[in-house]
């Protein structure tokens, strides 16, 4: 036989057991270390994600919190500015009906005082168409105390 000698295969062992214990050394380590350091690397992404994934729903449950403060916040602004508006609006509609009852009240006292004016100067003019008559058929003047007197009695008696 003349290709295998047991020396050979002998050879070829120790060259492989050689073989494998150099390519351990030289690159078993190393692309352990790599393969150690890229997981390791993985695993801190990963942590680093659902960490941020966390805090980004944290911050989005704090963003929908505020948005609905200020909904309500703006809802409750409204409803103080509408009911601020009603309450000028009835005040602006009661200083109106103040001023019309002031207007009407006014008008009253000015026809009340004309009606008085008129009322006495037609009382005068009556006096005064009496006092004549009366001194026609009698003739005579009547004195002033005695005008008075009877100008009073008729008043009273048309009263």
């Amino acid at each position: 036989m003349e290709g295998l000698h047991p020396s050979d295969i002998l050879i070829n062992i120790v060259n492989i057991v050689i073989l494998f214990v150099l390519l351990r050394a030289i690159l078993f380590k190393p692309v352990s270390k790599f393969l150690r350091e890229r997981r390791e690397k993985i695993e801190k992404d990963l942590a680093d994600a659902r960490q941020n994934k966390a805090e980004a729903e944290a911050l989005s449950e704090q963003y929908e919190k505020r948005l609905k403060e200020a909904e309500e916040e703006a809802r409750a602004l409204s409803r103080a500015r509408q009911q601020e508006a009603d309450r000028q609006a009835e005040e602006i509609i009661s200083d109106a009906r103040r001023q019309a009852d002031a207007m009407v009240e006014d008008a009253r006292a000015r026809i009340a005082a004309e009606k008085e004016r008129a009322v006495a100067g037609a009382q005068a003019e009556i006096a005064l168409m009496a006092t004549e008559i009366a001194a026609k058929i009698l003739q005579r003047e009547i004195r002033a105390a005695d005008n008075d007197t009877i100008v009073d009695a008729f008043f009273n008696e048309t009263r």
